[in-house]
């Protein structure tokens, strides 16, 4: 009776919800605001020369999980340098933001958007706090809300339905 109860909860589809894309847009405000208030110190955080080296910050994350160095460590053998690539990193990020609030390959960026925020977090360890892990939250959220847009009526309203209560 009770696993009943809790999977109409969770599984039962609902439109009283209101429009995915009012949550989307609300998501993308929100991380274009935070991009917009770190952007200032970002070479300050992401390079190497900058408060906490990748060397301790490096031990702190595993292996596995994508830093920025990486990617700046990888290209610089193309004579690039590395806050051109952060530069250049974070304009995608935004960017990503910005497409997906318009509505452009909404999936594709919203999963960029999500890496590259994981990307920074593993990148900046030691400065990450709650917000930093509230709006990757966010951002698989926004993952989930555009792959239900682009499933059938049957299948997207599920998914959106049980997003919401998720949250």
């Amino acid at each position: 009776m009770t696993t009943t109860k809790l999977n109409k909860f969770l599984f039962e589809s609902s439109e009283h919800f209101g429009k995915k894309i009012h949550y989307i847009r609300a998501i993308c405000i929100y991380c274009i605001i935070n991009i917009t208030m770190i952007s200032p110190d970002m070479y300050e955080i992401f390079s190497s020369d900058g408060f906490v080296q990748k060397e301790i910050n490096d031990k702190f994350i595993e292996w596995y999980q994508p830093r920025i160095s990486w990617i700046t460590e990888s290209l610089q053998f193309l004579n690039f340098r590395e806050n051109t690539i952060i530069l250049a990193l974070f304009s995608i990020y935004l960017l990503s933001f910005i497409l997906v609030f318009l509505r452009y390959k909404p999936l594709v960026f919203s999963l960029v958007s999500w890496i590259g925020h994981l990307i920074l977090i593993n990148s900046s360890y030691l400065f990450s706090y709650g917000a930093d892990y509230f709006i990757s939250f966010l951002l698989f959220v926004n993952v989930m809300f555009n792959l239900s847009t682009i499933l059938n009526v049957k299948y997207g309203s599920l998914l959106y339905s049980f997003t919401i209560r998720f949250v």
